[in-house]
């Protein structure tokens, strides 16, 4: 609770721009000083400093909440839910992505992440009388795959009874704010100010398209060093995005990227030409004793261990620890060159189950109503069917192309 930011307290407005100029944004900041450097730096009296600091100081306690608390806090909210307008995938997530958590949907190159970002994009401004949130959307863009002219011909085909003029338009897309990020660091400043954002504007979906691609360009060697620093930065944004989202009830939807499932083995060398120095083989040591030597010691063999990439098998990126950030978990893959199949991966309300669908210009479409019910007992036995069974170079990262015949194991 230290990283809670100051402007969420409800201190005076004076007090606030005072403490953000000298770079004092968050309780942690605020009780890293002393009494005295925080009464001459407000310059206020020792009583109202003592009382800033005693409501800074009571916002860093966790204090639990009754379940009956927070059932009655559900039962006044309006709608607890983001309906994705899929009516079989809204039913079994009971009522779409729920509102102060993150989702994320991850899948292959061309499996419709980005379209389904769009959609939801334009589903977040509608009415909730139309099966909307009525609020704005904040689209952060991290592979320049943003397109508006997309978002138009989409928000015309899926409602066409709604944006029928352009002045119709033109306030849809002004309800949209995209902010391009090129590295980390700009993801990381556009992540730790967006808080004013979501205030001022009535954000109600937060959206990341890609939280991988960044950084597995900037922190994609496989050195512990990298996978750590990755890891770190990693835990540091969802941890904001989830603040973030709790705090002011809106929707955090993340896509991620598909990677080769990586395997580790033991290859131990054969005895002749390869046979590492025992420290304690005195018998090829000289002997200044002149005592007999010990008894000789058997060589050791060398064991290494090697990575393997199996390419015939690929798994949501980023690794266990980047799952664990999640809430809820979808996973789209191709069963075709035209049909996909979105699961439920990870949820709090729903079972492993998954839906068909198609790409049109109206956006994500439902082939049918059928809900085919899965088995994903862990990332081990999740394989994500790639289009025409081919992984991309920009899914490898190393120039290569691998055929990799996958699916979803099924039991």
């Amino acid at each position: 609770m230290g990283s809670y930011r100051i402007r969420r307290l409800g201190l005076e407005e004076n007090v606030v721009k005072m403490l953000e100029r000298q770079n004092l944004r968050s309780c942690k900041d605020v009780l890293s000083l002393t009494p005295l450097e925080f009464q001459t730096l407000l310059g206020i009296d020792h009583r109202k400093a003592e009382k800033l600091l005693n409501k800074i100081s009571k916002k860093c306690v966790s204090h639990p909440e009754t379940v009956f608390h927070l059932c009655s806090n559900q039962n006044k909210a309006s709608n607890e839910f983001f309906s994705l307008s899929l009516n079989s995938l809204d039913l079994l997530l009971q009522g779409g992505l729920p509102f102060g958590s993150i989702s994320e949907i991850t899948g292959p190159p061309g499996v419709g992440k980005t379209q389904f970002c769009f959609m939801l994009s334009m589903i977040a401004t509608l009415p909730v009388s139309l099966g909307g949130a009525d609020g704005e959307v904040l689209y952060i863009d991290t592979e320049s795959t943003f397109s508006a002219k997309r978002i138009v011909v989409m928000a015309r085909k899926r409602f066409p009874q709604i944006f029928k003029q352009n002045q119709e338009i033109e306030l849809f897309l002004q309800k949209i704010s995209v902010y391009k990020a090129t590295s980390v660091s700009a993801l990381k400043d556009i992540v730790s100010n967006i808080e004013k954002d979501v205030i001022q504007k009535n954000i109600k979906l937060i959206i990341v398209d890609s939280i991988a691609s960044l950084l597995r360009k900037e922190y994609g060697a496989a050195s512990i060093e990298s996978i750590m620093e990755r890891n770190k930065i990693l835990l540091e944004q969802a941890a904001i995005l989830k603040d973030l989202a709790q705090t002011y009830k809106i929707v955090i939807l993340l896509t991620n990227q598909i990677t080769s499932h990586v395997t580790e083995y033991e290859f131990v060398s054969p005895m002749s030409g390869d046979e590492e120095e025992d420290p304690c083989d005195f018998d090829k040591q000289e002997d200044f004793s002149g005592s007999p030597p010990p008894a000789t010691t058997v060589p050791r063999k060398k064991v290494k261990m090697h990575q393997r990439v199996n390419a015939d098998r690929v798994i949501p990126a980023l690794g266990t620890t980047w799952s664990h950030c999640v809430n809820t978990r979808l996973v789209a893959q191709f069963l075709d060159p035209s049909v996909r199949q979105l699961a439920v991966m990870k949820s709090p309300v729903a079972p492993n189950v998954a839906v068909r669908y198609i790409i049109d210009e109206s956006g994500i479409v439902l082939t049918d109503d059928d809900i085919e019910f899965i088995s994903m007992p862990d990332m081990e036995c999740l394989n994500i069917s790639t289009k025409n069974n081919f992984l991309t170079p920009e899914i490898t990262g190393t120039g290569r192309t691998y055929a990799a015949s996958v699916s979803t194991t099924k039991s």
